[in-house]
């Protein structure tokens, strides 16, 4: 086998990976702790955390004979490197260093970012109005507005933007990877419940509670409106991304099989969930636009426009 450039290699992995972060701006969990130390400790006791560093009822996921198995029949060494970086890992790659390395688990800046750009900005509080070091509670309203475009405009991704931190789990827990799934016998996705995933280890929302309260939802929320909004969204980014899955099938077998199902399913569910008139118009108009889709190998375009215009309308139940 030839030799590959490194910048090549490189290359190619980011084209086809699921991740969308540069691990160049990786900072890791660490540096989240310093502020975050209560929602660091509560990642710390989640899967996403384990399949780094196993726990002692089961080992890390690059140790586990499954997942031995899955690289023999790619015809791969290390778990650490390649599509199972994609998401099992989050990875770092400091200056003067050849490649990314593995550094923890889906962490932090999987579903917020990677913060390089933004981890210095989102935090200062400025000055009150007294002209003393302000803290969050005698922020001024303007400077407020300001530091979040700013930390938004650099990369990082608020609770308050449900599609895009939905989007994070959904790339991921669809296994989008013909190959993995029909060569290697890796699962082809898992069922998602995008608002009870976010209701049970996932939360972390100590910010308003001085680390004291994981709340249901930060602040000055309507909980139950909250979830409801994050159920909706939930099964239109899983169609979305069944879309999009199926889409990059090239042939018929478990992979699109499974694709298939979940656009079906996902339809499905929003056929028949009863969100008590909340939400039923960005329902209704998913629905429509996936009246009479082909799905069918082969139909890249069109799985691809439809699974668009289901992320728009999930964009705009998410700013709304």
């Amino acid at each position: 086998m030839k030799k590959v450039s490194l910048f090549i290699l490189i290359s190619v992995q980011i084209i086809y990976s699921q991740v969308e972060y540069d691990p160049t701006l990786i900072r890791g969990a660490t540096a989240c702790a310093n502020c975050h130390p209560a929602a660091v400790a509560q990642w710390e006791g989640t899967a996403h955390f384990k399949v780094f560093s196993g726990s002692e009822s089961e080992p890390a996921m690059h140790r586990r004979p499954e997942t031995k198995k899955i690289l023999k029949k790619l015809g791969m060494k290390s778990a650490k490197r390649g599509v199972c970086v994609d998401c099992h890992f989050t990875t770092q790659h400091l200056a003067g260093k050849k490649r990314p390395r593995a550094i923890s688990g889906p962490s932090c800046e999987s579903c917020h970012g990677a913060s390089g750009n933004w981890i210095e900005i989102h935090g200062v509080y400025g000055n009150d109005a007294s002209g003393g070091k302000a803290t969050m509670e005698t922020e001024i309203a303007s400077h407020k507005v300001d530091r979040l475009k700013n930390a938004d405009d650099n990369g990082m991704i608020r609770t308050s933007n449900v599609y895009e931190i939905a989007k994070n789990c959904y790339k991921c827990h669809t296994v989008p990877n013909e190959e993995l799934v029909n060569v290697g016998g890796h699962n082809a996705g898992s069922e998602i419940n995008f608002s009870e995933w976010l209701n049970n280890d996932i939360k972390h929302n100590f910010l308003y509670s001085n680390g004291t309260e994981n709340r249901g939802a930060p602040r000055d929320f309507d909980i139950p409106k909250r979830q409801n909004k994050n159920k909706v969204i939930g099964l239109l980014v899983d169609l979305e991304y069944g879309l999009r899955g199926y889409a990059k099938a090239s042939s018929d077998g478990a992979y699109s099989s499974a694709m298939q199902t979940r656009i079906e399913t996902a339809i499905g569910n929003l056929k028949n969930y009863d969100s008590a008139g909340v939400h039923s118009t960005y329902i209704s108009d998913a629905i429509a636009i996936t009246q009479g889709i082909k799905i069918s190998i082969g139909s890249v375009n069109s799985l691809n426009e439809t699974a668009d215009g289901v992320k728009k309308i999930a964009q705009n139940l998410s700013l709304n």
